[in-house]
């Protein structure tokens, strides 16, 4: 074996002068470096998980949202807008920009047996302990018989999401026999971000009015 190399070895093994100042101030450096660049990456997963996890429940509620009124809908036999309009009009705007037009945006739900229209707003809550005020979809009975009804229970607008109708139409029978249509569009807002819009939906909804000529 060369004899170089073992002294050099056996000098190496008996030395104590240990590491220089700036190379354990490097070392600490770029355990710093590591370490910040580790946290960032969990920091910045946990974020993408959250917007997914939100978006995924946000998709749930609107799903929930378009079933319940497709439900109200299109049970609708009756509505005053269609009645007090003009015979060439053909479509009425019930709700626009998420507020109801006029005092004849009242529909006849056969399913629930009243006239009623749908407003957005504030309401306390209505499950167990949560008295706190829940945004959402309610159920405003013509002559307020009973108050407002959320249209939802309030499990199923959770991490500050609720539902809103930006925009609701209802389009007449076009022919003896047809049916008409109502046309809405239903948001997904986050009250935790001042009412952005995470989701929404342009639904048709086929309802039982009546042709008149």
């Amino acid at each position: 074996m060369n004899k170089g190399l073992i002294r050099r070895t056996r000098n190496k093994l008996h030395n104590t002068d240990g590491f220089t100042l700036s190379e354990t101030l490097m070392t600490v450096v770029l355990i710093g470096l590591v370490t910040m660049a580790m946290a960032g990456g969990i920091v910045a997963a946990r974020n993408v998980y959250q917007r997914i996890s939100l978006r995924a429940d946000a998709q749930t509620l609107l799903a929930t949202t378009v079933s319940a009124v497709t439900e109200d809908l299109s049970s609708v036999t009756s509505c005053d807008a269609v009645q007090t309009s003009g015979g060439s009009q053909q479509t009425v705007t019930l709700i626009q920009n998420g507020s109801p037009v006029g005092e004849n945006a009242f529909f006849y739900a056969g399913d629930r047996g009243y006239q009623m229209q749908y407003q957005n707003g504030a309401y306390s809550g209505t499950g167990g302990a949560s008295d706190t005020a829940q945004s959402g979809i309610q159920i405003f009975p013509k002559g307020n018989e009973g108050g407002k009804i959320p249209l939802l229970p309030d499990k199923v607008q959770t991490r500050g999401l609720y539902a809103y109708i930006e925009s609701l139409s209802v389009t007449k029978p076009q022919s003896k026999g047809d049916g008409g249509y109502f046309t809405l569009k239903i948001q997904i807002k986050n009250s935790k971000k001042e009412g952005q819009i995470v989701e929404e939906a342009t639904v048709c909804v086929h309802n039982k009015l009546k042709y008149v000529q």
